[in-house]
């Protein structure tokens, strides 16, 4: 296997503003989103192979969404969709308004989601300031809300 002599994060310039990658269980640890320390990396684009399981703070959804918002960076998160092994959930997030548009669907089927992302200007807050316990309390939130909208629905009522 050949290791580089030193790590460098991935960035990719687009007219939407500059991109890195976080890649599946990646998005979890700290030193692995380093590249969002970069104060022009706004977006990311978060290729993954997540499997939900208990608690619920590792639904796939929520645990974007959360993450969005908790790290100030817009996430477009491409999930495989394979309900066998628990691999569902993708998503286009904001850290304004959480997911623009998700899904979570069991199905099997693969969906395209397209929505209107806003750019975003330059912000004073970036990754890795925010501790746990902010993180949480909006993972929190997250569910909560995913909850309440889904037993209220009309598929429901």
């Amino acid at each position: 296997m050949n290791n580089p002599d030193f790590l460098e994060d991935a960035y990719f310039d687009t007219e939407f503003g500059k991109f890195t990658t976080v890649t599946c269980f990646d998005l979890m640890f700290q030193d692995s989103v380093k590249a969002l320390d970069e104060p022009s990396a706004l977006n990311v684009a978060y290729p993954t192979y997540w499997f939900d399981h208990t608690p619920f703070i590792f639904f796939a959804t929520p645990y974007q969404q959360a993450w969005s918002m908790a790290n100030n960076v817009n996430l477009i998160a491409a999930n495989t969709n394979f309900p066998p092994t628990g691999s569902l959930g993708s998503g286009i997030y904001t850290p304004n308004k959480g997911a623009l548009v998700y899904t979570h669907n069991p199905d099997g089927r693969s969906k395209l989601l397209i929505s209107n992302v806003p750019k975003r200007p330059d912000s004073f807050l970036r990754a890795n300031d925010l501790d746990l316990k902010i993180f949480l309390s909006i993972m929190v939130k997250s569910l909560q809300w995913k909850v309440k909208k889904n037993l209220f629905s009309k598929k429901n009522v």
